[in-house]
């Protein structure tokens, strides 16, 4: 079953923080679907379940690990 993938959220070109909302919706074997945002140095991953038979909304959550400097 290839995997049938609409992100609805970010948008190419959106700003995010530290915690970043991925939401849309998915089909994927066996209902599962790994997520993996690179922004050239630092990698997150998570996974979350979608549909396996068909479309599915979803959405998950990523935080970042790495601390953040306050001023």
């Amino acid at each position: 079953m290839t995997v049938t993938l609409d992100i609805q959220q970010p948008q190419p070109f959106d700003l995010v923080g530290s915690k970043i909302m991925i939401a849309g919706n998915a089909a994927a074997f066996e209902g599962t679907l790994s997520i993996r945002v690179s922004e050239g140095h630092d990698e997150y991953s998570s996974f979350t379940t979608v549909g396996a038979l068909g479309l599915r909304q979803f959405r998950d959550l990523l935080i970042s690990r790495t601390p953040t400097v306050s001023s």
